[in-house]
This record gives structure tokens, sequence and C-alpha cells, in this order.
């Protein structure tokens, strides 16, 4: 044993170990004054006494879990965004439908009202009312694709039109044994299962952000209501024409009423409607409204007997309720390819989206193990070199200078072969 200058043996011979102090003693500064002990905080015990590996672990997740949370919002949005246009496409599928079932109880209504007068035979309103049902059919299974939790709007459209379409068979038997009239209270019953079907048209845009398909969907409930009224009044006058008795006030007071409504909605459609959609409505609606007018002219004389048939006026009114009902079908279209078009773009979107979040997280990983391993590999190995020195090489390199001479120090190599230039490959270096 080898003592050192301070009196301590070393076990190594001829090495001298310097003597320790005691964990928590303090050390005399310069001046004779006793240095206090520095007490690190919480937070830096906490990481101090963590292995470099933790401590890189650490460094490694918090931007991982970062990147997450942050393509966790971005795909949640996305997804939002998907589910919003799958149900404004799906709303306005059943719109269709639904506007389908208008037109169908539209026609089956006025066909009812010239059987009434002897004007047409029991065969038509027969065809009619099978039209009516096979569009029920159609609208019928579209409501069944709609889910328990759609828009409160949907909902409510959907609770209205279910019940009034439930009373259908009971206006028709109504209508069989003449417990009803054709008249302005007998067409309401039809006009308030009509209107339930318009719920879907103003409801099917609620969801939609978009304002364009907005304008255009306010566009067709115009031209749709519009085509009810006019409905109603091809229903009514072709009726009361058929008596062949002069108007009376009221009902000419109802005439203009109802003309006034439609030119009303009509103009609130050309001015939504798109360019094309109102260049089309010029073309063919004037042609039409000719010869109803003449007819409805005519009929409105007072006091004086019409020289008109119900035929002619059914006619001619029909012709126009064509060109509405050929106008309303190209906007619908338009609307429908719109809502698809807008939710195919969404569906890429969140595909897109998902991919692109996936490959940054698998990169954010592949980065964030290469890193972590650049530092923890060497430095572990770095670790067990310097153990592997101080406990058996250093020792027994002493052991040889003892024996041999300091001159054996020559032909020793590095203790550690650094692997790179930065800090670590440094410190193995020196």
């Amino acid at each position: 044993m080898t003592p050192n200058p301070r009196g301590h043996r070393s076990p190594v011979p001829g090495v001298a170990t310097r003597a320790r102090t005691d964990e928590g003693s303090a050390l005399p500064a310069t001046g004779g004054k006793p240095r206090q002990p520095r007490m690190a905080s919480a937070w830096q015990s906490f990481l101090h006494d963590r292995s470099v590996r933790s401590r890189i672990a650490l460094l490694v997740l918090l931007p991982l879990i970062g990147a997450l949370v942050l393509g966790a919002f971005v795909l949640q949005d996305t997804l939002e965004r998907l589910q919003t246009a799958t149900a404004v496409e799906r709303n306005l599928q059943v719109t269709v439908a639904a506007l389908d079932v208008a037109e169908r109880l539209q026609d089956e209504r006025d066909i009812s009202g010239l059987f009434d007068v002897g004007a047409t035979g029991q065969g038509a309103v027969a065809d009619a009312r099978n039209a009516t049902d096979e569009a029920m059919d159609a609208f019928n299974d579209r409501l069944a694709e709609l889910p328990d939790d759609v828009d409160p709007a949907i909902a409510e459209a959907r609770r209205s039109t279910t019940v009034q379409l439930a009373l259908l068979n009971a206006y028709r038997g109504s209508r069989d044994i003449v417990l009803e009239p054709f008249d302005e209270a007998g067409v309401e019953d039809y006009h308030h299962m009509i209107n339930s079907m318009f719920r879907f048209v103003q409801a099917s845009g609620t969801q939609s952000a978009d304002p364009e398909l907005v304008l255009q969907i306010g566009a067709l409930d115009s031209l749709a209501r519009a085509t009810e009224s006019g409905s109603i009044e091809r229903g009514l006058l072709a009726h009361v024409l058929a008596s062949g008795e002069p108007l009376s006030d009221a009902e000419r007071q109802r005439e203009a009423i109802s003309r006034g409504e439609q030119d009303f909605l009509l103009a609130r459609f050309v001015a939504l409607a798109e360019p094309e959609v109102r260049a089309l409505y010029y073309g063919q609606v004037p042609a039409a409204r000719g010869p109803l007018e003449a007819i409805r002219n005519a009929a409105l004389v007072p006091d004086e007997e019409p020289d008109i048939t119900p035929e002619a006026w059914y006619e001619a009114a029909t012709t126009r309720l064509d060109v509405f009902d050929g106008i309303q079908d190209v906007v619908s279209g338009q609307v429908l390819s719109k809502a698809s078009e807008a939710a195919g773009q969404a569906r890429l979107a969140a595909i897109l989206t998902g991919a692109l979040a996936l490959a940054l997280l698998a990169a954010t990983v592949v980065l964030a193990l290469a890193v972590a391993r650049s530092i923890n590999g060497p430095l572990r190995r770095l670790r067990r070199a310097a153990l592997e020195t101080a406990d058996i090489e250093l020792p027994a390199l002493v052991s040889r200078i003892h024996n041999d001479g300091p001159a054996v120090v020559r032909n020793v190599g590095n203790a550690v072969e650094p692997e790179g230039a930065d800090e670590i490959g440094q410190v193995a270096n020196a």
C-alpha cells in the first residue's frame, strides 16, 4: 500500500488516492467563511436523477405528442367537414324525392277536381294516384336512409311529412264518396301535404357552409312554391269554368291573389337563380305564359259567361307547369351535383389528411429514434469504455508502470475510440 500525501493508503501500489469529504459537508472558502451547500430546485433534482436515456426519451416524446395533438385537431376538422358535406348531399337526395312526390300530389289533386265536374274519367284519377304511390315509395326509401340524429330542421320535416302522408288515404276516400268538395277549402288538405314536402327544401341547406349552394336551394324553394300556387290555380279555375257560370267577386279576388303570389315567387326565383338557369327561364316561360294569360284574362271578365272550356285552361296551365317542372329538375340536378362534388372533395381531403398525418407521424418517429440512438448509443459506449478503463485498464497500467517504468506508456493505445467530431466524440478523444 502506498501512502498518499494526506496519509491515506491506496489499494493499488504506487497510486495515491485523494481523501473524500462526507456528502453534505462544505469546504472552507477563501477568507475562512464556510461555503453553504447549493440547493438544487426540485425540477433540476428530478432531471439530474434521471438517466440520459430517459431525458432523451422525454425530449423526443414532447414534440411527438405535440405533433399527434395537432394532427388530431386537423383530422377532426376534416372529418367534421366530411360529415357535414355528406349530410347535405343525403338531405338533398331526400329533397329531390320529396319534390317528385309534391309534383305527383299536384297532378292527383287537380285531376280529381276535373273528375268532380265530369271533365275526366276515373281511370285518369287512378293513374294519378298510382303515380303518387310510386313516388311515395321512392321517397320513403330515401327517408329510411336518414340516421336518427339528423339536423333538427330535417327531423321536423320528416315528422311533419310522416303525419301528413298518413292522412292521404283518408283524403282520397273523402273525395271518392264526395264528402269533401273540390273548392278552396277542399284543396287545403293536399296543400298541407305538399307544404310538408317543401320543408325538406328549406331544411336541406341549413348545414351547408357554401353560400352559392344555399342561394340555389333558395331559388329551388321559390320555384317549387310558385309551381304549387300555379297548380292550385289550375285546379280551382278549371273547376269553376266547368260550371259555365261567370266568376264571382270572391273567385276573381282569389285569382288576383294567386297571380300576385306566383309573380312574387317567380321574381325571387329569377333573382336567386344561376345565370344559365335564368336564361333558360326567359327562353321557355314567356312562350308558355302567353296562352295562359289570354285564357285567364277572358275568364276574369265580370258578369260574362266565359267562352272557355276547362280542358283548354287545364292544358294551357299544365303546359306552363311542365316548363316550371323542367326548370325545377335542372336546378335540382345542379344543387345535387354541387353537393355531391363537395362531398367527394371532402372525402378526398379526409383521406389525404389522414394519410399525411400518418406519414408525418411515421417520419417523426423514425427521425426521433434516429436522433435518440445517435446520442444515446455513443454515450452508452463511452460510459462502458470509461468504466472499463477505470476498473481494469488503468489499474493494470499503473501496475505495469510500477513494475517496468514509465516507458510502457508509449505503447498504450487510446482507451476510447471517438465515433464523431461532436461533443461526445471530443470527450472520447480526450
